[in-house]
């Protein structure tokens, strides 16, 4: 037979601990939506409402828990970021984005790096 009984782990722990995954998975996908809404904003031209809801999306995925500030998905949406500041002649936010990126990257190489 197999083991029943008391692994110390509660059932409700359990099921706080999905939920808690399940809000941030749905984060992490809310902000990959968003992302693209707001490549597709770009490319209309619509730079005003790229811009914002590529701030909610950059937003959305640094809250998540299951990524880090340095990952892809956070780094691809900073670029796309910066491209729309561009675009919209927003300079000083365009360095002050690709600079965020700069940095963010020269981390993600540390993690990449050999101990």
């Amino acid at each position: 037979g197999g083991g029943g009984g008391g692994g110390g782990t509660s059932n409700a722990a359990v099921e706080g601990a999905n939920v808690e995954e399940e809000k941030e998975t749905y984060k992490l996908r809310s902000g990959t939506v968003l992302g693209h809404l707001g490549e597709l904003f770009f490319m209309r031209g619509d730079l005003t409402k790229a811009e914002q809801v590529l701030k909610s999306a950059i937003s959305l995925k640094k809250s998540c828990k299951m990524i880090r500030d340095n990952d892809k998905q956070v780094l691809v949406e900073l670029n796309n970021l910066a491209s729309v500041l561009v675009a919209n002649q927003k300079y000083q936010d365009a360095i002050s984005t690709y600079q965020d990126l700069i940095i963010l990257l020269s981390e993600k190489e540390g993690d990449l790096s050999p101990s």
